[in-house]
């Protein structure tokens, strides 16, 4: 962590102590689609310029303007990124997601986009999340501070006619906390 270059050597190397998936998860509506990484040693964070702790976007209301995703997903020749990328997104309705996955009749959302969840897409089809940035946040810029409002979990192809499928951070709040600050 701490890189936005593969190529790098300044980075931190910090084992995975432990995944803990969220009690929900369903992998065929992708419900709940969120874990906490519980890591094998403290990250150093006193340089801010190369690992902050996350702030989490805990408004459940969409914010206004553009939102931002992040990852090291394929690219358009489908091979992974050596630089972080970001692309930036709109934000889209539920209601219209969920219109839009049941017109071209998509499995994982033929239970509609449920309040766990949020889309976000390019209208010109041109940017996205893409295979390998599942996981990765989807955010929100407010008053100079990055929020996490999403975390990247599916969508059909890349920057296709259909919206990208985030976990809402807000809906997870609570239980990210009751994993986090456990003892």
């Amino acid at each position: 962590m701490g890189t936005i270059s593969l190529l790098s050597k300044d980075y931190q190397e910090i084992a995975v102590e432990r995944a803990v998936k969220h009690p929900g998860f369903s992998s065929s509506t992708k419900a709940n689609d969120v874990a906490v990484l519980v890591l094998a040693q403290s990250a150093d964070i006193s340089d801010p310029e190369t690992v902050y702790p996350a702030c989490l976007y805990s408004n459940s209301e969409f914010p206004n303007g553009n939102v931002t995703v992040t990852g090291w997903g394929k690219t358009e020749d489908q091979s992974p990124s050596n630089v972080l990328l970001k692309a930036t997104l709109q934000l889209v309705d539920n209601d219209d997601c969920t219109k839009r996955f049941n017109k071209a009749q998509i499995f994982a959302a033929r239970h509609g986009i449920n309040e766990g969840q949020l889309c976000a897409w390019d209208p010109q089809f041109k940017k996205d999340s893409c295979q390998g940035d599942s996981g990765g946040p989807l955010h929100v810029t407010k008053n100079s501070t990055s929020f996490v409002i999403g975390i990247t979990s599916f969508g059909v192809g890349c920057a296709s006619q259909l919206p990208g499928v985030y976990a809402r951070v807000s809906n997870y709040i609570p239980w990210i906390e009751s994993v986090v600050w456990k003892n």
